[in-house]
């Protein structure tokens, strides 16, 4: 004889039936761990193991035929584990307030809000002087999606490019403006080899992939020549 399938409470219709819409109604913590994390295939590996001691955890909730009565839970023979448990990062160095924005934002089901301004405009903020201007320091604040705090600045160094570019960056006139404080052409497109190299305008920056560029573009047009 199979078991009696257990029923929504009256406090669990009463958070299922507020869901509607702009209304969300999750419950939600965070946990900052020290030191290494493991793998992902560790971390499922270990829920994975554990789930039997909340089968709640496998269940999803069912409707009752007419559904004149509160619905059921029952066990989910499409449950994907690798579904619940995801693996996400924050740019490095990350912060605090960024942790709580894009926690905010999962919960809500919508994209984190990324500021489309620069690394200056955090320094201003905090009344740091412009380390390019002042001090002929290479820095790619300019061109670098702030959310930092401008930590580097903060210690009189140049900005490094960790959040990857704002949008439309104008690389082209920062590498000017290094050039204009002694560096070469290669120097100064150097300057943007760094955490996010592969982003396409400051990969387009520096100066093996712009040659490479530029010679792959040559070789197509040369064989539509010929």
């Amino acid at each position: 004889m199979s078991e009696r399938p257990e029923r929504l409470s009256a406090s669990d219709m009463s958070s299922l039936l507020a869901e509607r819409g702009p209304i969300h109604v999750n419950v939600g913590a965070a946990l900052i761990l020290e030191g290494d994390p493991p793998t992902l295939d560790e971390l499922l590996e270990h829920v994975e193991s554990r789930l039997a001691l909340v089968p709640r955890f496998r269940q999803r909730v069912q409707a009752t035929p007419l559904q004149i009565t509160n619905p059921v839970w029952a066990d989910d023979p499409g449950f994907d584990l690798e579904w619940h448990v995801r693996h996400v990062a924050l740019p490095r160095p990350g912060s605090t307030d960024q942790l709580r924005e894009f926690l905010g934002a999962l919960l809500a089901g919508r994209r984190p809000f990324l500021p489309d301004e620069a690394v200056c405009l955090e320094c201003k903020r905090r009344g740091f002087p412009c380390v390019l201007v002042s001090g002929a320091t290479t820095c790619l604040g300019p061109v670098t999606r702030a959310g930092c705090g401008a930590i580097c600045p903060a210690f009189g160094r140049g900005c490094y490019g960790c959040f990857g570019p704002r949008e439309q960056p104008n690389v082209s006139a920062l590498v000017a403006q290094f050039e204009r404080i002694g560096l070469s052409a290669d120097e100064a497109g150097r300057r943007f080899a760094g955490f996010t190299n592969g982003a396409e305008p400051f990969r387009a920056a520096i100066p093996i992939e712009g040659a490479a560029r530029s010679a792959a573009a040559a070789s197509e047009g040369g064989d539509a020549r010929n």
